[in-house]
């Protein structure tokens, strides 16, 4: 009989077919002993992505509203642990990614959430360091005007009673589904910012279009966030 997992990883997944299977692999791959369950949430792919991901030996399940908070939330139904770890298909999580979420929880019984950083797979050193300076940049105003972080969707954890508490995962602040739902879990305790936590992830959305991308991200942050307007996931392009 197999041991109840101590963290549930959740992964949403829409015509993935190129980037699943390196995902799953990073994640099959954890240098650590803790018990954990993979949850791949088949958002009504058409492409093999549900059936490459049960190749690949992981629990699937299948979502067929499109959104990747329909997905996450989902995952968050079929988990069994209490503790649910987040990333998406075009990641690729570090080795020691599953140990060092439980070992911080475990660390920190106050926190409810952590969220993490990441890089990008073979791309351009003026992007990654682009990336990277926003990354802590957007980090350390959002913590200083809310007073706590947010999650970051490619990387990050949080208690389930906690989140089931804060209501879930909410479609309709895609594409900012994750940091809308920080905002509330955060009502419950505090969210950290471990630098340390990486994972890679592909630079498709940002590859030849880098500041047509920091134009969408600003136009749908600020809808959703200060003019308290929804659904603005369409304004970003659907790269795959």
């Amino acid at each position: 009989m197999y041991s109840k997992p101590v963290i549930s990883v959740i992964v949403p997944a829409y015509n993935e077919e190129q980037c699943i299977g390196r995902c799953i692999k990073a994640l099959r791959e954890q240098q650590t002993h803790l018990s954990y369950e993979i949850i791949v949430v088949d958002n009504n792919s058409t492409d093999n992505t549900g059936a490459l991901a049960r190749l690949g030996g992981v629990r699937v399940c299948l979502e067929r509203r499109l959104g990747r908070a329909h997905g996450r939330q989902t995952g968050v139904r079929a988990a069994r642990a209490e503790i649910l770890a987040f990333t998406e298909a075009d990641c690729v999580v570090s080795h020691t990614w599953v140990k060092q979420i439980y070992s911080y929880f475990q660390l920190h019984p106050e926190v409810v959430g952590i969220s993490g950083s990441y890089r990008y797979i073979n791309s351009a050193s003026f992007s990654s360091h682009i990336v990277s300076w926003m990354l802590d940049g957007t980090s350390f105003v959002y913590k200083l005007f809310s007073g706590n972080y947010s999650f970051r969707g490619t990387n990050f954890a949080v208690r389930k009673d906690v989140l089931k508490k804060a209501g879930g995962f909410l479609q309709q602040s895609a594409p900012f589904d994750d940091v809308e739902c920080g905002v509330r879990v955060g009502h419950y305790g505090s969210i950290h910012y471990l630098r340390y936590l990486l994972v890679y992830t592909s630079d498709r959305r940002i590859r030849g279009r880098l500041f047509k991308f920091i134009l969408e991200f600003i136009w749908s942050y600020s809808n959703i966030f200060f003019l308290r307007r929804h659904g603005h996931d369409h304004w970003y392009e659907p790269i795959r």
